[in-house]
């Protein structure tokens, strides 16, 4: 019996996505014609590429498909209700969740966060007590496995951290 590791590289991922490429189509179908956009490489690569965890449906395209969801693209203006996106499209909202290319930037409010985040503002350390002391920041780490499992992990680690911690 060997032992052999195995070491993913970047064409290790760009060959998990090409394998995959034909069950997410089946999956998810052709999202661009819906006005969503579709990157020049797979999820795989998207998340090592870009620490970024894509789309993952869990009833979207279904309800996006009855109409029941509709996409509106790059916000060009906001002005009081009324909006205006690319190629002229305009529309009123009740109210705006903005959650699209969202960077954490916790130094731009965290007093002492340089020693804790990087160059963009992004916390180092995730589901665990960071450089900051009593300061702990959840789901900056980016796994393959989603990112909703990772968040419960975490938030259990940290919970259990501040528990001992009280206990002294």
């Amino acid at each position: 019996m060997s032992n052999h590791t195995i070491i993913i590289g970047a064409g290790a991922a760009g060959l998990a996505d090409a394998v995959n490429a034909p069950i997410l189509r089946a999956a998810v179908g052709d999202i661009t014609k819906y006005g969503l956009r579709k990157l020049p490489y797979g999820p795989v690569t998207q998340i090592r590429r870009d620490k970024r965890i894509p789309l993952i449906d869990v009833g979207t395209m279904k309800l996006i498909r009855e109409g029941t969801l509709q996409i509106y693209p790059d916000v060009q203006e906001i002005s009081g209700n009324r909006n205006r996106f690319e190629g002229a499209k305009e529309a009123e909202f009740d109210a705006l969740v903005l959650a699209t290319g969202y960077h954490p930037r916790v130094n731009d409010f965290l007093q002492g966060a340089a020693s804790a985040v990087d160059q963009d503002g992004t916390p180092i350390s995730s589901g665990k007590e960071s450089q900051i002391p009593g300061s702990y920041f959840c789901g900056y780490y980016v796994s393959p496995t989603g990112m909703l499992r990772e968040i419960a992990s975490e938030a259990k680690q940290i919970s259990a951290a501040i528990a001992t911690r009280r206990a002294y």
